[in-house]
């Protein structure tokens, strides 16, 4: 264990011996003020990288001569679990390093903070095939130091890479904040958690491995995922990634051995929840001839698809389109979620990738299910929903599912705000922040998959939202496709004081007589006495329904608005 003292609590902020000085600093805030996060994203949406450029004396102000060096944490602390602070070391095969005197401080408003000490890093690697270019640490703290609220981490270590030393505070890329890493410590589990299992849908690992990605380990994933309070996640690997060799990131495989070694290390995780879906984000040609990507997931098989893959000798004409890539999915028994289908690509992705965006031509096609939640509702959530109501009113019986497509990132989210001068960070996104909730017990990862595939499932950021019949049992909750009968239906919601109290439920259902969506039921409880937990029938109008579905807000004093939406519920017609 750890060795542990008690501190100042501004004994975490050590001088950090990077980058950020002179007018080079001044001109990095200026760009960084005026491209914000959410200004920039669409328009360039490049991962952090600190390594790449163009030709040996490109000009990067991001580029140094030492590994990637990030420490990460899960923002929230299931109940019962100790809390796993990670540190991962990238590019360690071309900058070797030597690291000690790592310490991780905690801290909490008007506390004094405490400092745990881990002399011997070696004892805390975890072991994965990809270690010779990436070494990953699982620090842990007992949750027996923990209470319950917001905690700060403030992580520090020392790397010394040849001669140059230096101090690194929570990571060691230029221009980044080293802010504190944030996690909420709940005393209760998520809203509604014995009637659903939680989980993310879009996540990438270390296979996703390339000039500007790079990943954790499925293991550390599995860590954190169980510490967050989460069921499952499915592993959806870039294909162009794992269509390379395991020793080298810019040689094709024929063998696929990074694919197979991939199916290893999940299947270790097979036996008991938290699972890991096996899963591939794949690279297919839409209707314009332009790369989209596509979760196949619960896969055996590895699929091709590598256009946007930035490899050499990629050819268009050997690319893959949507239905053939959906109908491969299918043969092997697997899901097809159309991956954050309301993302518009930059335009740096679509100059140099070849990228494109979803239409509603390429959503006419036999998909499983739409991943309309790919971090939160941001604009792609409005775009990707305004498509899934265009197919539910043409007759598509198609659930809705979430992820966060985390590459890491379980704290928040780092990305190029200007190539080579600048990387921004979102603190509103991390890995388990947009959430699939399937109704009922999953014993397996194939029941599971069933659930999210027969469609009893939901999305949310925070509350629990079903739609039943009878005495509202979960197995019986909403979004079963299957034709059921409307005679009793019920609305049910739930939320904690880790997300607020409720604040409104609404109900829509869709009158096939005029092709359009009504309220069924809007309730409000903004200004009321805190709203926890809500269940009550639903009167439906006399014009026949097709469907019905929920949505649900919670907020309260110094928590965010957050948001629940159930895939639709279909009435027997």
């Amino acid at each position: 264990m750890p060795e542990k003292a008690w501190v100042h609590p501004g004994c975490g902020a050590v001088m950090h011996t990077g980058s950020n000085k002179g007018s080079v600093s001044g001109v990095v805030t200026y760009f960084k003020s005026m491209f914000s996060f959410d200004r920039a994203a669409p328009f360039l949406a490049l991962y952090a990288e600190t390594h790449f450029r163009f030709f040996r004396f490109f000009p990067s102000y991001l580029f140094t001569r030492n590994p990637e060096i990030i420490f990460d944490a899960p923002r929230r602390l299931d109940p019962g679990q100790d809390l796993p602070v990670i540190l991962i070391v990238n590019d360690r095969h071309r900058f070797p390093v030597e690291l000690s005197d790592c310490a991780i401080a905690l801290s909490r408003p008007r506390c004094p903070a405490r400092r745990f000490d881990f002399p011997d890093l070696g004892a805390f690697e975890v072991v994965h095939p990809l270690r010779s270019t990436l070494r990953a640490f699982v620090l842990p703290i007992s949750r027996s130091e923990l209470s319950t609220g917001a905690v700060a981490i403030t992580c520090t270590l020392s790397a010394r890479v040849g001669r140059r030393h230096e101090v690194v505070i929570n990571d060691n890329l230029r221009t980044t904040s080293k802010k504190p890493l944030t996690c909420f410590v709940a005393d209760k589990r998520y809203p509604g958690s014995t009637r659903c299992s939680y989980g993310d849908l879009h996540l990438h690992s270390h296979y996703s491995q390339s000039h500007v990605e790079f990943g954790p380990p499925p293991g550390i994933i599995r860590r954190v995922v169980q510490a967050s309070g989460l069921s499952f996640a499915a592993i959806t690997d870039h294909s162009y990634d794992l269509a390379c060799s395991m020793d080298n990131y810019l040689k094709p495989d024929p063998g696929h051995e990074r694919w197979q070694s991939f199916l290893a290390e999940l299947a270790a995780f097979d036996a008991a929840p938290p699972f890991l879906i096996p899963g591939e984000e794949v690279s297919c040609l839409n209707g314009r001839n332009k790369v989209v990507h596509l979760c196949g997931l619960n896969l055996r098989d590895f699929l091709r698809g590598s256009l946007d893959g930035a490899r050499p000798g990629r050819r268009r004409e050997a690319q893959p389109g949507l239905r053939e890539t959906i109908g491969a999915i299918h043969d092997q028994g697997g899901l097809a979620v159309a991956a954050h289908p309301g993302v518009r690509p930059g335009f740096l992705q679509r100059l140099l990738l070849s990228r494109g965006e979803w239409s509603p031509p390429d959503l006419d096609q036999p998909l499983d299910a739409m991943q309309i939640v790919n971090n939160g509702f941001s604009p792609s959530f409005y775009r990707g929903h305004a498509m899934w109501l265009e197919m539910l009113r043409q007759g598509r019986r198609i659930p809705i599912v979430a992820g966060n497509d985390a590459h890491g990132d379980f704290n928040r989210f780092r990305s190029l705000v200007i190539p080579f001068l600048a990387i921004s960070e979102n603190f509103g996104r991390y890995m388990g922040f947009g959430r699939t909730g399937v109704y009922g017990d999953h014993p397996s990862r194939n029941a599971i998959i069933a659930g999210i595939k027969s469609g009893s499932c939901f999305v949310t950021t925070g509350p629990y939202a079903e739609i039943a019949f009878g005495a509202g049992q979960p197995e019986n909750a909403a979004s079963d496709v299957t034709s059921r009968s409307a005679s009793e239906p019920v609305i049910r919601a739930i939320s904690t004081s880790e997300f607020g109290p409720l604040r409104s439920i609404t109900v829509y259902g869709f009158q096939r007589e005029s092709g359009k969506e009504t309220v069924v039921h809007s309730g409000n409880y903004a200004g009321l006495p805190s709203t926890w937990d809500v269940e009550l029938p639903l009167t439906l109008p006399s014009a026949p329904l097709s469907y019905l579905r929920a949505e649900v807000v919670s907020a309260g004093a110094g928590t965010p608005e957050a948001k629940a939406y159930t895939s639709p519920l279909f009435l027997q017609t």
